[in-house]
């Protein structure tokens, strides 16, 4: 049976993947900085290990005899320097897969990382997929899917406190939106099957394009407030928004940034085919997944 390493396990995407392993019959070992965390993977089977994948002699020893490793990079709202720390991440990585002689990588990466620069807190993402795709003789797919339907909680207090959602794009503009339990199913797919060959690119696309007021709208109805307004909000009051709420001022810029490219077609870029094309909808995600967590507030 494939041997598969995550890193990330807990994460809101990986911890869906570890479970979905599991679920399957695999034994992944799954890479994680709090035990505590990772323990209830390790008692259905699953082999932990809890470092921070900084500590890269640990990493890469976690990594040596598996046949796939699952990379990804943390977004660290707390970073002083978001972009150096994005580096840290991806350079550890990069040495720890040379060092283990893996020769297959499933990179989660982001659309819009088409773009090397302007496109904010995923352009440590974009500098990933060039670090991977100059490691002689390994396999990498980078996956990169759309803007998750999950980032919708940041709203959680702000729909609580005063009754309305907002960011800095447009109500009318469209892009895809996906939820995390799809991306983590393609990602487990293209780690067991291991069906991709020399580098590439997948991106994963969700359901269809929703503009922010149809979303809007979505979770008003699902929450029992069917007139909720979206408001664009602007940039400068969104990174106070940001910072409020503990992030550095650094990432705060970076956030907006994407926001931005977002609202001038950074994510309307990749071809939708039925590959690519996921299950979820936001009708489905805010009645099963939002409205619950609103509720439990």
């Amino acid at each position: 049976m494939t041997k598969i390493v995550v890193i990330g396990a807990t994460g809101k995407v990986g911890s869906k993947v570890s479970n979905l392993l599991l679920e399957q019959g695999y034994k992944p070992t799954l890479i994680a900085r709090s035990e505590e965390n990772l323990l209830p993977f390790k008692q259905k089977g699953a082999e932990i290990v809890a470092i921070s994948m900084l500590e890269k002699d640990k990493l890469t020893a976690a990594l040596k005899g598996a046949d796939v490793v699952i990379t990804l990079i943390f977004s660290n709202h707390l970073a002083e320097d978001f972009f150096a720390d994005q580096r840290q991440q991806a350079d550890a990585q990069i040495e720890a897969i040379k060092k283990s002689a893996i020769k297959n990588v499933v990179n989660i990466s982001s659309n819009g990382c088409h773009v090397a620069r302007g496109n904010g807190v995923i352009q440590g993402l974009s500098e990933m997929e060039e670090k991977l795709n100059q490691l002689p003789g390994v396999n990498v797919i980078h996956l990169r899917p759309t803007f998750y339907m999950e980032n919708t909680f940041y709203a959680l207090g702000l729909i609580k406190q005063q009754s309305i959602y907002g960011l800095p794009i447009n109500g009318e503009k469209k892009f895809p939106f996906i939820a995390t339990c799809d991306v983590a199913k393609v990602i487990v797919e293209k780690a067991t099957k291991l069906n991709f060959k020399g580098k590439s690119v997948f991106p994963i696309l969700g359901p269809k394009e929703y503009n922010l007021n149809e979303v809007t709208a979505a979770i008003g109805a699902s929450i029992g407030k069917e007139n909720l307004p979206y408001i664009q909000f602007p940039v400068s009051d969104f990174i106070r928004g940001v910072t409020r709420t503990g992030s550095s001022p650094d990432f705060a810029g970076k956030f907006a940034e994407l926001m931005v490219a977002i609202d001038n077609g950074l994510l309307n870029t990749h071809k939708r085919t039925t590959e690519n094309t996921t299950a979820t909808t936001v009708e489905d995600f805010v009645a099963n997944v939002f409205a619950p967590a609103y509720n439990s507030q």
